[in-house]
C-alpha cells in the first residue's frame, strides 16, 4: 500500500476480523487470518489488525497524556511494515500464539509467564502503529517459545522481547533473529529457522492465508480435574461413594474436584462383587500401636485358580498396625514367603519408615512355622503373635484386607472385561488405591497420609483397564 493513512471497514464476512483499507489512490485491501482469541465483533469495543506498508513501529517514551494524543501521522516512518493486533484484554487460558513476521523489528508478546527474564519498564514504551493505534510495552526480557520441528518441538529463547499486554499475539521478528545470527529459509510451504551452529531449531508450517503462524492450544497444568462422585468411586476402585466424597471435600487428596451436581447412584460392579456373608464382628484384645512397625499383620492367599502371565498363584498382604499401609508381593508357591518377608523388612528399613519391625502377627499357616522364618525373627529380635487354631477371625486385619483386594479385583476384571489372568496387576493397583482410601481407623486419613505426613495426588489416575 503506498499510504499510511487508513481507516477501518466494516466485518462484511462475519469471520470475527476487522480490515484495514486505503483512504487514497489505487491501494489494494489487504488482509490476515482471523485471530482466534477474537469473538464475534459486537464483543469487542474496538479490534484491530492492520498490515501497512509505509509506516513503521515507533518506539518512544511516552506519558499517559501522550497516549491520548491523536497526532500520530508525523511519527510514522518510511519504507517500513508495522503489524497490530489490539485487544481490550488478555484471556486466560487461551491458546499460545506465535506470528512470524519479516516486518516487525521487535519481539513482542502478551505472555507474561512465558518471559524466562523480566524487567518493569517505568514509564512503559509506546508502541505507535501505521493505523494510528498506540498501545503501552510494559516490560521486557527474555521469552521462551516452543517452535515446532518436524513432529518435535523446539525451545527458542526472544532475548529483548517486549511485554505487550494488549496485543493479541506474540510476534517473532525475523529481522531480529537474523541480527542474533540466525538464519530463516522459506520455501515448499515451510518457513525454517537455522541457529548460528548451523542446526534447525524450527519448521513452521505455511497457513492458508500464507501466514507463518503457529498455535499452541493448553490447559493449565494444575487444573483439578472436574470429576462425578460416581466416577471417583470406580476410580478410587469401588470404594464406599460417601468415602469417595469425603477424600475430595476433606483436602486429603488434590488433582480431582467433585462435580457438585454429580448424582449418587448404585454401581453394578459393587452389587456383583460384594455378594457375601455378613462379616464375623471384630473384636480388639490388644491395645492398638502407635508407630510404624509395632505390629505387622501379615497373611498369605491363595492358590488361584488361574495363574498370572508370569505363572503367580499366590500373594501375601504386610500390612502396618498404626499407619494401615499395606504392601503386597506375588508368589509362585507359599514357601517364598520368607523371601516376601525379607523384602518387605529391607522396604521398611531403608526408607527409614521404622528402625525394627517389633511384632509380626499371623495364623499358624506352614509358611509361618518354617524354622528359617523363626531364626530369622530370632536374630532380627522380632516377636511373633500366632492366632489360634482355625480361628482365622482373630487375624481380622489381613483377613479382611484379603477379602477387600479380592473384590477389587473382580470389580476390575468385571468392568473392564479383561483376561482374568491380569488379576496380579490388579491386585498391585487395589493395594495402591487402598493406601490411598482414607481409613476409620485413622479417623478418617489415609495410609498414605499417616505414614508419609502429605495429602496423596490424584490427578493422574484413571480407571484401571481403560483406553490410555
Amino acid at each position: 500500500m503506498g499510504s499510511a493513512n487508513a481507516v477501518v471497514a466494516d466485518d462484511s464476512n462475519g469471520d470475527g476480523f476487522w480490515m484495514v483499507t486505503e483512504e487514497v489512490g489505487q491501494a489494494q485491501l489487504r488482509s490476515a487470518e482471523p485471530d482466534p482469541l477474537l469473538d464475534e465483533p459486537e464483543h469487542w469495543e474496538e479490534t484491530v489488525c492492520a498490515q501497512i506498508e509505509g509506516a513503521e513501529m515507533d518506539l518512544q517514551w511516552c506519558g499517559p497524556a501522550d497516549w491520548l494524543h491523536n497526532d500520530w501521522e508525523d511519527l510514522l516512518f518510511e519504507e517500513e511494515k508495522a503489524c497490530a493486533v489490539i485487544t481490550p484484554v488478555e484471556q486466560d487460558g487461551a491458546p499460545r500464539v506465535e506470528l512470524y513476521d519479516s516486518g516487525a523489528t521487535r519481539h513482542i508478546s502478551p505472555y507474561k509467564p512465558d518471559f524466562t527474564s523480566y524487567t518493569p519498564l517505568s514509564p512503559p514504551v509506546f508502541l505507535n502503529t501505521a493505523n494510528q493505534q498506540r498501545f503501552p510495552a510494559i516490560g521486557s526480557g527474555t521469552l521462551t517459545i516452543r517452535v515446532p520441528n518436524k513432529g518435535t518441538e523446539s525451545e527458542l529463547a526472544l532475548r529483548g522481547t517486549l511485554h505487550a499486554p494488549s496485543v493479541a499475539y506474540t510476534l517473532v521478528s525475523l529481522g531480529a533473529l537474523d541480527q542474533e545470527g540466525f538464519h530463516a529459509h522459506i520455501g515448499a510451504g515451510h518457513l525454517d529457522i537455522v541457529s548460528p551452529k548451523g542446526e534447525r531449531v524450527g519448521r513452521i508450517a505455511r497457513t492458508l492465508r500464507r501466514l507463518y503462524k503457529v498455535v499452541h492450544t493448553s490447559e493449565p497444568v494444575d487444573a483439578a480435574e472436574l470429576v462425578s462422585v460416581m466416577e471417583l468411586h470406580r476410580r478410587m476402585g469401588h470404594i464406599a461413594v460417601a468415602s469417595a466424597r469425603k477424600l475430595v471435600e476433606s483436602g486429603a487428596v488434590t488433582g480431582v474436584e467433585l462435580d457438585p451436581n454429580s448424582q449418587e447412584r448404585d454401581c453394578g460392579a459393587c452389587i456383583f462383587t460384594r455378594a457375601t456373608r455378613l462379616p464375623v464382628p471384630k473384636v480388639r484384645i490388644s491395645p492398638p500401636a502407635q508407630h510404624f512397625g509395632d505390629e505387622i499383620h501379615t497373611d498369605v492367599w491363595g492358590p488361584a485358580s488361574i495363574a498370572t502371565r508370569q505363572g503367580r498363584r499366590y500373594f501375601v498382604t504386610f500390612t502396618d498396625e498404626a499407619t494401615r499401609f499395606t504392601v503386597t508381593y506375588l508368589m509362585h508357591t507359599k514357601d517364598e514367603a520368607l523371601a516376601a518377608y525379607k523384602s518387605f523388612e529391607a522396604w521398611a528399613l531403608a526408607q527409614g519408615n521404622c528402625t525394627a519391625v517389633k511384632v509380626l502377627r499371623s495364623d499358624r499357616g506352614g509358611e509361618y512355622l518354617s524354622d528359617a522364618l523363626n531364626a530369622h525373627l530370632a536374630a532380627a529380635g522380632t516377636a511373633r503373635k500366632l492366632t489360634r487354631h482355625d480361628t482365622p477371625q482373630l487375624n481380622g486385619v489381613a483377613e479382611r484386607l484379603n477379602r477387600t483386594l479380592l473384590e477389587r479385583i473382580r470389580a476390575f476384571a468385571h468392568e473392564s472385561g479383561l483376561p482374568k489372568s491380569l488379576w496380579g496387576e490388579a491386585l498391585r493397583h487395589a493395594a495402591w488405591l487402598k493406601n490411598r482410601t482414607a481409613t476409620r481407623a485413622l479417623d478418617g486419613k489415609t495410609p498414605f497420609e499417616a505414614l508419609l505426613g502429605r495429602p496423596s495426588d490424584l490427578s493422574g489416575l484413571r480407571v484401571w483397564g481403560c483406553h490410555v
